[in-house]
């Protein structure tokens, strides 16, 4: 039996003619976002978004800060100015290619950590510390069990500092009943100029 030969180019890749058409940062993080549903959303944050988390956020006394889903650091990179010289950042992403592209940020104040959010306790701990002052998430909790939407923000809550703040930019509203179980104060906002838009919630410890 015959086999006709594939014409040139047949055969390839989505991903592949994906790579022709958009440019290299939205190319890799989709990518990502098909390989690991935990990936927040199909395109880098926006400037608008980025600079809502960093007001939430309130860097200006923060001695650590913790990243959940740093993906390829479009925040992280502007966390980092905002932050004072003493500071630290602990930049979490699970998916390994995402974070090759953290390591490579020439921050000594950095510090890229290939695993699981929920992990948080013993990474805090491997690297000498005992709680952060700020923590910000762009790891979808919609994609999570109930239980371990719990379990996360519960570790979150307990790992924050007194007077310490959890920042979240997601795409529904289903958190808000469930930070309220675990913090004193939450207040949202809302970014349209993201593709796709998304509240920013802001919970108090």
């Amino acid at each position: 039996m015959s086999h006709a030969k594939p014409r040139r180019g047949e055969g390839r890749d989505i991903l592949d003619h994906l790579s022709e058409l958009i440019d290299e940062d939205s190319f890799l993080y989709l990518r990502a976002l098909l390989g690991d549903l935990a990936v927040a959303s199909v395109h880098p944050s926006s400037k608008f978004l980025i600079q809502r988390v960093l007001r939430a956020m309130d860097l200006r006394s923060a001695r650590v800060v913790v990243e959940f889903g740093a993906a390829d650091g479009v925040i992280t990179r502007q966390i980092l100015p905002a932050m004072h010289d003493g500071a630290r950042l602990v930049a979490i992403e699970r998916n390994a290619q995402l974070c090759r592209r953290l390591e490579r940020l020439d921050d000594r104040r950095l510090v890229a950590v290939h695993g699981d959010v929920r992990r948080l306790g013993s990474i805090l701990s491997g690297l000498g510390l005992s709680g952060a002052d700020v923590i910000v998430s762009g790891v979808p909790f919609s994609l999570f069990r109930p239980r371990a939407r719990h379990e996360l923000l519960c570790l979150t809550s307990d790992l924050l500092r007194p007077g310490g703040r959890f920042v979240a930019y997601q795409m529904t509203t289903h958190l808000i009943p469930l930070l309220s179980d675990y913090f004193s104060k939450v207040e949202t906002e809302f970014e349209v100029r993201n593709i796709p838009p998304l509240f920013v919630f802001k919970a108090f410890k």
